[in-house]
């Protein structure tokens, strides 16, 4: 089963106080299942593809074994685009969200079941959303305590205890933080 959460440290808690996202998460997984899996967001995160669940659910079939999975998204940093769809590439995107939806019916007709595997790209920032199984986060260590740059650790730690992470070509979300910087 795939369960979604929205990481939230209380106030006066972790490292950075009340920021602590790494613990929240590590708290959250240890309540799942062996077999379970975990959709992490963000609370300025929302999915435009219509059928994203069902999507993510044939990923987890596909690769039982992955490290992670994380959909399409825009980051106004060109760096991170390698995760945008094809043409967002530069600027700040609309701010409309039906041309949002509109994308991510694009992306699930156009994709449709394809996974790309992201292990290795320089400098990979893979924040805001994760699918990551029970089996992988505790083979991986769970992730490191604290707010910035958890998502680059977990990654290497990933990659260190010999997973795979991919990319959902077919599913699209819109990162609000980033259309509005």
């Amino acid at each position: 089963m795939i369960y979604t959460y929205i990481p939230y440290c209380e106030k006066g808690k972790g490292i950075p106080e009340g920021k602590d996202v790494g613990l929240a998460m590590n708290q959250f997984m240890e309540l799942l299942g062996k077999d379970d899996w975990a959709f992490l967001g963000e609370h300025d995160v929302m999915p435009t593809t219509a059928d994203w669940f069902r999507r993510m659910e044939r990923a987890t079939r596909a690769i039982p074994d992955a490290g992670f999975f994380v959909p399409k998204r825009y980051f106004c940093d060109p760096s991170n685009n390698y995760l945008a769809p094809a043409g967002m590439g530069t600027g700040p995107p609309s701010t409309d969200i039906t041309v949002h939806y509109e994308i991510g019916k694009a992306v699930a007709e156009r994709y449709d079941g394809q996974l790309t595997d992201i292990t290795d790209p320089p400098g990979a920032n893979i924040s805001a959303l994760w699918l990551i199984s029970r089996k992988s986060w505790e083979r991986a260590g769970g992730f490191d305590s604290g707010y910035k740059g958890i998502d680059r650790r977990f990654h290497g730690k990933v990659k260190r205890a010999g997973m795979r992470c991919y990319l959902l070509e077919d599913v699209y979300m819109a990162h609000f933080k980033e259309m509005f910087p």
